[in-house]
This record gives C-alpha cells, sequence and structure tokens, in this order.
C-alpha cells in the first residue's frame, strides 16, 4: 500500500460508554466524553476508588507505640529508660525509650520516655526526637501526630550505660 492510495480498511469501533451512539469511531471518543459513572467498577484503579468505600482500616495502639519508640531510639543522643527490677523480670529490657498512644479516627497523640547522653542538651534532643517520630508515624501510618509529649526521667553517663553486646 502506497501513501497516495485511499483508506479503504472500515475504522475500528469500540463500544462506548453510556449516552453516546454505538456507531462512533474511537478516533473521536475524547476523555471529556466519559465520566467516572460511565466506568464500571472493576476498572476503576484503587486509588480513584473514595476511601470510604474502600474498607476499613485499623491500627493497633502497640503498632504505633512500636515505631515511635524504635524511632525515637534511633536519634542520636537518646538511650533507653532505665527499668524497674520487676519489669525486668517480666519482659526483655529493651535498647528503645518507651512509648505510649492514645489514638483518635485519623489522630494520635504520642507520650514518650527517653534517657538522654550526659552533657548533650536536652531540648536539642528532644526537639530531635519529636521530628523524627512526627515525620515517621504520619510516613508509616497515614496519621496526624496531634502532639508529641517527651518526659526525660535521667541523664545517662558513658559508665553508666550497659554494654552493647559485641557481634560474633
Amino acid at each position: 500500500m502506497s501513501n497516495t492510495e485511499p483508506i479503504t480498511e472500515p475504522i475500528e469501533t469500540v463500544s462506548p460508554p453510556a449516552g453516546l451512539p454505538v456507531d462512533v469511531p474511537a478516533a473521536d471518543i475524547s476523555p471529556a466524553d466519559i465520566s467516572p459513572a460511565d466506568i464500571p467498577p472493576a476498572d476503576i484503579p484503587p486509588g480513584d476508588i473514595p476511601p470510604a468505600d474502600r474498607g476499613t482500616l485499623d491500627i493497633a495502639e502497640r503498632v504505633v507505640e512500636r515505631i515511635a519508640a524504635r524511632v525515637a531510639g534511633e536519634v542520636d543522643g537518646v538511650g533507653a529508660v532505665p527499668t524497674s527490677g520487676m519489669r525486668r523480670l517480666l519482659r526483655r529490657q529493651d535498647d528503645e525509650p518507651t512509648a505510649a498512644v492514645a489514638l483518635g479516627s485519623d489522630s494520635v497523640e504520642i507520650e514518650l520516655a527517653v534517657s538522654v547522653d550526659y552533657p548533650r542538651n536536652i531540648r536539642i534532643v528532644t526537639d530531635a526526637v519529636r521530628g523524627r517520630v512526627t515525620d515517621e508515624v504520619v510516613r508509616l501510618t497515614g496519621m496526624t501526630v496531634e502532639a508529641v509529649n517527651i518526659s526525660v526521667p535521667r541523664l545517662v553517663t558513658e559508665a553508666a550505660r550497659p554494654a552493647r553486646p559485641r557481634v560474633q
């Protein structure tokens, strides 16, 4: 077929969305002619389905507590909160701060207890903890962080810090 010959093949037609004539060539249908109501639900990508129609998501308080405690423990200058003898018997001595949360429908308030390495500036360390915890909780859960309240029950000197086990 050369470029000068007329096209004699029929133009392919497709099934149009509701409200359009059946014999409209596919090339004549523009995105403006199709509304979301014309597309069957199975063809809608998950991101376009309204959140209320996708189902529910329940994030346990313990999940948010673990995120907050772990992230807080990663901040330079933060140590674990000392545990009492009884708590040590009931669970292992973690090398992380402790956290408690109060969950709302789409928000969370976080209470943290962290030890700060001496002679670090407590305000600078806790501001860094607050920022990192807020960012990570929002990133991982999608919740709004209403507040991150931090208590510092003790300063930890290098000599008082428990030795970390060596890798063998």
